[in-house]
């Protein structure tokens, strides 16, 4: 029987890298069709846009929700906004995947987590946010649960694409125009491309008994945001000096964890972990789509 799939958040970097990847699996024959929506054809805020939309599309049998309020810093000015996608939105998008019988796949981040860890965080770990943005990702977590039990929630880490705006596109834009950046160097995550987030995403999708809960899905070990910068400007061969500094002295307006390296210990329980170490990650990364980054 051939699936079909929505993606929420369809032009951003995480659903244009899922519909970039249905559309690699229909060339190659696969029996599937995706219905893709961005802001304007479904809100997520609107709760009753949402449930009409999802009534036009009864046959969906997964839903990814990749659209968020992702602007970390301006967050914390704009609470009720971030509140209204991360939050509300998550739980308008589950109680219409309820509706319809449909699985959710839904996307949250390693902000989730505060200050106090110094090894990778597994999904046992209790959240404690510092920032508005991980504090209404936390909120969507668990109204998306609530609302659809039938819910998969992938925490994932420092994303990064071919598409949208991100950290390796950002450095890189930078380094280039001014020859000298600053990135901090006392704060760890684990850099993840959103190409192998997407396969992990379709796999959990796809497996026979849908493995609903919350999963972290990140690439392997573990760097500074100095440390990822660094081996970004090396691998793009841009003349430019990467010099450290401090969370302190670079100021940003919401306060990030001093260590969220993730863990997929579940995802490796049952076998649908693909990702390799963040440096062979961000080195097929940039062998592949350097050209346009």
């Amino acid at each position: 029987m051939p699936r079909k799939y929505m993606i929420l958040g369809a032009d951003g970097q995480l659903g244009s890298e899922l519909r970039s990847q249905f559309d690699k699996r229909q060339i190659e024959g696969a029996d599937l069709s995706y219905v893709r929506a961005d802001e304007k054809e479904c809100d997520i805020t609107d709760e009753s846009m949402v449930a009409d939309f999802f009534s036009q599309h009864e046959e969906v049998d997964v839903v990814f929700n990749a659209a968020a309020y992702t602007a970390v810093d301006d967050a914390e000015e704009r609470e009720d906004l971030a509140m209204r996608v991360n939050g509300l939105g998550a739980a308008n998008v589950a109680a219409a995947c309820r509706e319809i019988d449909a699985r959710l796949i839904h996307f949250s981040t390693d902000f989730v987590f505060g200050n106090g860890h110094n090894h990778p965080i597994d999904e046992t770990v209790e959240p404690d946010p510092l920032s508005v943005y991980g504090k209404t990702k936390l909120v969507g977590e668990q109204l998306a649960m609530q609302n659809q039990p039938a819910t998969a929630v992938l925490r994932t880490s420092g994303l990064y694409s071919r598409w949208g705006k991100n950290f390796v596109r950002s450095i890189a834009t930078y380094a280039r125009e001014k020859g000298r950046i600053e990135v901090v160097d006392d704060q760890f995550i684990t850099p993840t491309p959103v190409t192998t987030l997407a396969r992990v995403a379709l796999a959990v999708a796809d497996a026979a008994v849908f493995p609903a809960g919350v999963y972290h899905a990140s690439a392997n070990d573990e760097c500074t945001w100095f440390e990822f910068a660094d081996r970004v400007i090396e691998l793009l061969e841009i003349d430019a000096d990467v010099v450290a500094t401090t969370a302190e002295e670079w100021g940003a307006a919401a306060q990030r964890p001093e260590y969220c390296v993730l863990q997929n210990r579940r995802l490796q329980l049952r076998k649908l972990d693909f990702f390799s170490s963040w440096e062979d990650e961000l080195t097929t990364f940039i062998e592949e789509f350097g050209e346009k980054i």
